[in-house]
């Protein structure tokens, strides 16, 4: 079972258990925008001298995008968070969304800090070849500090696994979050 099908499989049975375990408690709701920009580094598999399939992080590409804080399901600490990103290479730009889960394992009056999972649809449009559409695994590692009672400053860096291993990636943005 290769990776896209197992996402296919598993998206409606996520799907199902968030709609069906919400209570009023957990609705979601809208709690913070936030806008980002920042860097992609991606890797190129290379054959080596011996034979031996490598690659190394060799191509940095523009980011910027956004997300929706959706707020809490099941717990406070768990965020139902969607988002979108364009990323620019010379010819290639890459739109992407994704859902994701953010856990806050840190909350406290000034800081959160958090980490997630989820899913990402990848739409490639290029001047050379035809267009492409990829999935792929999102786990995002962030942080947000808060400046005023609806401002917050965040950094983040995001482990983008893809079916294709050209179209994997570390994402580091920083940006602002408007909300609670």
């Amino acid at each position: 079972m290769n990776f896209k099908t197992m996402l296919n499989a598993f998206s409606p049975v996520l799907l199902m258990v968030l709609l069906v375990n919400c209570t009023t408690a957990d609705a979601i709701s809208f709690e913070g925008l936030g806008i980002k920009g920042g860097f992609d580094l991606s890797r190129q598999q290379v054959v080596d001298i011996t034979g031996q399939p490598g690659g190394e992080f060799d191509s940095a590409r523009l980011t910027c995008g956004g997300f929706l804080d959706m707020g809490s399901i099941f717990t406070s600490n768990l965020h139902l968070v969607p988002g979108g990103d364009l990323v620019v290479e010379s010819n290639l730009k890459i739109f992407s969304g994704s859902l994701e889960a953010w856990y806050f394992f840190h909350t406290s009056e000034s800081t959160n800090a958090y980490a997630g999972a989820g899913m990402g649809t990848h739409f490639y449009r290029t001047d050379l070849q035809p267009n492409d559409t990829k999935i792929s695994l999102n786990i995002p590692l962030g942080f947000q500090k808060r400046l005023g009672s609806a401002l917050s400053w965040f950094g983040e860096m995001k482990l983008v696994i893809a079916d294709d291993e050209s179209d994997s990636s570390f994402r580091f943005s920083v940006g602002f979050r408007i909300g609670k």
